[in-house]
């Protein structure tokens, strides 16, 4: 044997594999690197001086070339796990093609078929009775699957749109609710305001009424109609009024607020209220 060129030989083997692709080796190659180590344990043993610098040189060969024939073995075999992996969740019957699975020594293409028969065994105990029952969009099969218990014909043809769609009275509270501040929450809260839409919506009392009940809804209705005028102190975050209206304030600025949304303001001394402000409808 030429030691040289198979230690050579070994070392450049060692380096196509680092890529992806599968590249061929010879037949015979792990019997030739066995007896490339065998020989070079040989000359160790024969020069018998481990402290000499021919037997430091001899090791370190030695060691070198184990290290690339454990290489080239690794590396094959994570292609060879991966492409057996791709192969059994793509439910592809071909395998490997045939140019890579030429490629492959005997022994790689037991390895090969048997981890492709293990992952297939594994996939029908544990996930098989899930994933077979939904075609490629998640959706559940209805062929006498698992979990198939209602037929299209079973569920509701029309969904109510009016619940999946919100109103673009749904969405304003949904915008204004997004604002990072807190002040636009307890705008939006309500607890934050003097009276609640639905008193405001109460269906109106006679004017003869003098019962407590009338006087509170009407009180409720006027204090809803009664504009502050005031000015902004800092930025603020969007949000909506009583008066369901969207405000995105700034400093500076001087606006005509809801009375319960002005007062708010002002208690949190994020705005000043403008003396002998009139009430009235907001300012455009």
């Amino acid at each position: 044997m030429d030691l040289d060129k198979t230690i050579e030989e070994i070392k450049q083997t060692a380096r196509r594999e680092k890529g992806r692709d599968l590249k061929p080796i010879p037949a015979d190659f792990y019997e030739t690197a066995a007896a490339a180590v065998k020989e070079l344990e040989s000359e160790m043993m024969k020069n018998g001086r481990p402290r000499s610098v021919e037997y430091k040189m001899l090791e370190d060969e030695l060691s070198s070339m184990v290290f690339d024939i454990e290489t080239v073995f690794m590396k094959r075999v994570g292609k060879i796990v991966e492409r057996a992996t791709s192969t059994a969740f793509t439910n592809s019957k071909s395998g490997l093609l045939k140019k890579d699975y030429d490629k492959l020594l005997a022994e790689e293409r037991v390895l090969y078929e048997e981890v492709l028969s293990a992952i297939g065994k594994s996939r029908d105990k544990q996930i098989a009775a899930i994933v077979d029952d939904h075609d490629g969009s998640g959706a559940v099969s209805h062929a006498g699957g698992a979990g198939s218990s209602a037929t299209p014909a079973d569920k509701p043809k029309d969904v109510d749109k009016k619940a999946q769609v919100p109103s673009e009275k749904q969405k304003e509270p949904e915008k204004a609710a997004s604002g990072s501040g807190s002040i636009a929450n307890m705008m939006n809260s309500p607890s934050s305001s003097s009276s609640s839409p639905s008193s405001a919506s109460s269906s109106p009392s006679s004017p003869t009424s003098s019962s407590p009940s009338a006087k509170s809804e009407s009180s409720a209705n006027v204090i809803n109609e009664k504009y502050v005028s005031v000015r902004i102190l800092k930025d603020l975050p969007e949000f909506m009024g009583e008066d369901k209206r969207t405000y995105q304030l700034h400093a500076n600025d001087v606006v005509s607020l809801p009375h319960s949304n002005a007062q708010l303001l002002i208690k949190r001394g994020v705005a000043l209220s403008i003396p002998g402000s009139s009430e009235g409808s907001p300012e455009s």
